[in-house]
């Protein structure tokens, strides 16, 4: 919502600094009145003035939500190509490919076009694409700084996790480009691989434009640095294309397979080892919005329970104790983003509320260190309010 009110009041021509200081007051007063209404209602509860809703208990949630949509394993096997890479380099970057034979050359193209001192090389690894995406990247067979794999279709996670294991540790860094977006510059690697190296930083991002159609949005990162980790008050993108990586980050981490939202594993089994990060203002990326993608095609769709059933798989995975950014983002993940859930029956949406709680009980033992808005959110799951929580999921507060 904050994020919602700063663009709408930059679109009319204000300063962002002043949108954010309009759009920081505005949730304020959102807090203020969300702790009001809890207030509110648990007085009135109290006092047997209303009821609670009643909703399936746990095991009931879970039946339902299995009936609806199965939750996926979600785990990794190991591929088994014989082929090792004859050197080292200081940057791989990791191109997953399937069905995209109309973007698959502006995408490696913009890789191999790369001015830099840096040893760079490209991995793209064909999804078993049935379109003449095979055909396109057999062109760079002899090109030094292109390495293609051909592999059945494992889906987008699956791509990327063959592309981890194949590398093993012969890179510095990693990078993730998809194939539908390009760098933008040909100095995009030096820009953030000069970055990296200067600090030693374990990821760099930069500033990235959203194209849809001629409709071209900047997304302005700002130049910032920090050797403290990353939490909620720094700026990012939770997404890993656009950024150099440390590939040690990656170690005994995948992406989970046969889910939706696979991103979100970045801020569980990523950010929580990140200690020296670093942005950069210059424009890295190219971000085309895909109208086939599942961002703008899942609406509706009984799928959108895997932003439910990835939240769980990922808080299995986590190895480290729950710090407080990633208390922050699972009290994230379980309000704001269960708006995808919205269109689908009410009797979902209350499994998942009661599968949510469970989570959070399981997992939050203590509010140390949450924000003072998701510390009022997690109230709202303490008192079993569904209809409150629906509000909140509703609004994206």
């Amino acid at each position: 919502m904050k994020e919602y009110i700063e663009k709408k009041i930059v679109g009319y021509g204000l300063h962002s600094n002043i949108a954010s200081i309009i759009s920081n007051i505005v949730m304020g007063n959102v807090c203020v009145s969300l702790l009001l209404v809890i207030c509110i209602k648990k007085i009135l509860s109290v006092l047997h003035l209303i009821n609670k809703k009643k909703l399936p208990d746990f095991f009931n949630a879970v039946e339902i939500l299995r009936k609806a949509s199965n939750k996926p394993i979600g785990f990794h096997d190991i591929s088994h190509f014989s082929y090792n890479l004859l050197s080292n380099f200081d940057l791989i970057i990791i191109i997953p490919a399937y069905n995209v034979e109309d973007t698959i050359e502006r995408a490696v193209n913009s890789t191999i076009n790369q001015i830099t001192d840096f040893r760079v090389l490209s991995i793209v690894v064909n999804d078993g694409s049935t379109d003449s995406t095979k055909k396109i990247l057999h062109k760079y067979t002899n090109n030094s700084k292109v390495f293609v794999l051909n592999q059945e279709n494992k889906g987008l996670s699956g791509a990327r996790n063959t592309a981890l294991d194949f590398i093993k540790k012969q890179a510095k860094y990693i990078f993730f480009l998809d194939a539908d977006d390009y760098l933008s510059s040909v100095y995009a690697v030096d820009k953030l691989l000069n970055k990296a190296v200067e600090i030693n930083a374990d990821i760099v991002e930069g500033s990235f434009n959203v194209i849809k159609g001629s409709k071209v949005e900047l997304n302005q990162m700002p130049d910032q640095y920090t050797e403290k980790g990353i939490d909620s008050q720094l700026k990012m993108v939770p997404y890993p294309w656009g950024k150099v990586m440390k590939l040690s980050l990656w170690e005994n981490v995948f992406f989970p397979e046969q889910y939706w939202f696979e991103d979100t594993m970045m801020t569980f089994l990523i950010y929580p080892k990140v200690k020296v990060y670093a942005s950069v203002s210059d424009v890295i990326y190219n971000y085309i919005i895909n109208e086939k993608g599942i961002t703008l095609s899942s609406k509706g769709k009984v799928k959108n329970l895997d932003t439910l059933y990835i939240v769980n798989f990922l808080l299995n995975e986590v190895k480290q104790p729950i710090s407080p950014f990633l208390k922050n983002v699972i009290v994230f993940q379980l309000t704001r983003r269960m708006s995808r859930i919205l269109p689908l029956d009410n009797i979902i949406q209350e499994a998942s509320f009661v599968y949510s709680k469970q989570m959070i009980e399981n997992n939050l033992l203590n509010y140390k260190g949450l924000k003072l808005k998701n510390w009022l959110l997690l109230k709202i799951f303490e008192d079993e309010d569904f209809y409150l929580w629906k509000l909140v999921v509703l609004l994206r507060i």
